[in-house]
């Protein structure tokens, strides 16, 4: 059966310094919801598909998890799900990629792509 593929815009993560991080999707597929740790610097459009997974940047501080709730119980049980809860409640992790992706921009590690419009060749 006949398909189309139409183009959707990905969401906007964060601007900072100028450079503007845009989610990415799994198989660039929207419907698959977006990737927890692969951004990129490009809307995708342009041709210019520079992503990165936000784990491998020297900047990278992996946030401290909460315990696991296997093999607990009574109060530490009940302590370890409020740490949890917290922990998606606040967005520790996304506040830990967040920090970690202005750092790499401040410290030059990611850059803004070069438009290729704007290219010109050294002769």
């Amino acid at each position: 059966m006949p398909y189309k593929t139409i183009w959707v815009n990905p969401k906007k993560f964060l601007t900072y310094r100028g450079v503007t991080i845009w989610h990415t999707y799994s198989d660039d597929e929207i419907n698959d919801g977006e990737s927890t740790f692969h951004y990129t610097t490009s809307g995708g459009q342009d041709g210019l598909e520079i992503a990165f997974d936000v784990r491998e940047l020297k900047t990278w501080k992996e946030p401290d998890h909460p315990p696991y709730l296997s093999n607990l119980k009574g109060k530490a049980l009940h302590k370890a799900q409020l740490a949890w809860k917290k922990w998606h409640d606040d967005g520790i992790e996304m506040i830990a990629i967040k920090a970690a992706i202005k750092a790499a921009i401040k410290a030059g590690e990611i850059k803004k792509p070069i438009d290729q419009d704007d290219l010109t060749i050294q002769r």
